[in-house]
């Protein structure tokens, strides 16, 4: 007379061998009771062979303890169904569905179904790679990636942003995030603006440059470059993807050139001399007030003067000198007495000092 676990076994046989992946019924000492076709040809023995013998060594990795193997954990737990990743090597990745075959009865042993997701791991170690790559790209390059879906509040952003702005990932996952209240005050209306705009389908892409406060409560400045992917047939946003660039340095360094030049023109125009800014063609683009008086020349007029109408004819040839030794790098400064002429044509006797 057959016993209980014969008999279940026995009515597994036909389901097992509809299963396309290789399949395994064994007892509570992880004997196999009963193997599909499937798993015959992946284990490349006979069904005869296979039946009796332990599961154990064709899914052990040299690697780990016996009772680590996922299969002998399987048996072991077998009254819960639940998924096994395995390692055979370093070539092969499986993950192993373990079923009891009564959930009363744990000792009836379990059902083993055998997947070999080797090229899906690669596939997707791969992708890793690629994502890992393209991160370190955009960190390099100091951007970095934004990406938000609208149907089911995902949301993305590159780890080293995360971290400038104190966000974890669960939060930026589960929208716990007010993005406005990170945006400097100042610019708060010209961000909704641009997000109402790609909401009603008034742009598709944008670009802009926005201040945001970082983990530190420090602004920093975001050129922002982004774009709205819409459904082709009702037009309703569906993700925004826009590319974040730190532009803090450039905008720091832009204000302490303005400064600069502010402080210049100051010292330009109030000084107590002739002074012309001069380009390397010869002509006068720039010249202060004193420089006009000297000369005879109306401001509005003495930047349309070449630097040749100013010089007597008689020292025109030493100027010149002067000029090409420093354009060629001969000399960086020069100062020495020289004569000039007044629009008049009155003969005037001066100090020159250049620098390029």
């Amino acid at each position: 007379m057959p016993s209980h676990t014969e008999t279940i076994t026995g009515q597994n046989g036909g389901i097992l061998d509809a299963i396309l992946d290789p399949a395994l019924v064994v007892d509570v000492c992880g004997a196999i009771q009963q193997i599909n076709r499937a798993a015959v040809e992946w284990l490349h023995e006979s069904e005869f062979r296979l039946i009796g013998e332990s599961a154990h060594r064709f899914f052990h990795n040299p690697a780990q303890q016996p009772d680590e193997c996922p299969l002998c954990q399987a048996v072991k737990n077998n009254n819960v169904c639940r998924d096994y990743q395995l390692q055979i090597g370093t070539s092969k990745q499986l993950i192993i569905s373990s079923s009891p075959l009564d959930p009363a009865n744990p000792q009836l042993g379990s059902l083993q179904i055998i997947r070999d997701v080797t090229e899906l791991h690669r596939w997707q170690q791969g992708l890793k790679q690629k994502a890992e790559r393209f991160e370190l790209g955009l960190s390099c390059a100091n951007d970095a990636l934004w990406d938000y879906d609208f149907q089911t509040g995902a949301a993305y952003l590159s780890p080293h942003f995360r971290y400038r702005f104190k966000i974890d990932e669960l939060a930026l996952n589960e929208l716990s995030i007010d993005w406005l209240s990170r945006v400097h005050e100042e610019d708060r209306e010209q961000a909704k603006g641009i997000l109402k705009d790609c909401l009603k389908d008034r742009i598709e892409k944008f670009r802009t440059e926005i201040r945001f406060r970082d983990r530190n409560n420090q602004i920093i400045w975001m050129l922002i470059r982004g774009r709205i992917v819409r459904d082709e047939i009702h037009r309703e946003p569906v993700r925004l993807i826009a590319v974040l660039t730190d532009i803090t340095r450039q905008k720091v360094l832009d204000s302490a050139l303005r400064q600069s030049e502010q402080r210049f023109r100051g010292v330009f125009e109030s000084a107590g001399h002739g002074m012309a800014i001069v380009s390397t063609e010869g002509v006068i683009r720039k010249g202060n007030k004193v420089l006009c008086r000297i000369f005879g020349y109306q401001k509005s007029k003495i930047h349309q003067v070449a630097y040749e109408q100013l010089v007597h004819p008689s020292d025109l040839g030493n100027q010149q000198n002067v000029f090409l030794q420093l354009l060629a790098a001969e000399e960086v400064s020069y100062c020495g007495e020289h004569r000039f002429q007044h629009f008049s044509g009155e003969e005037i006797h001066a100090i020159l000092a250049v620098t390029l």
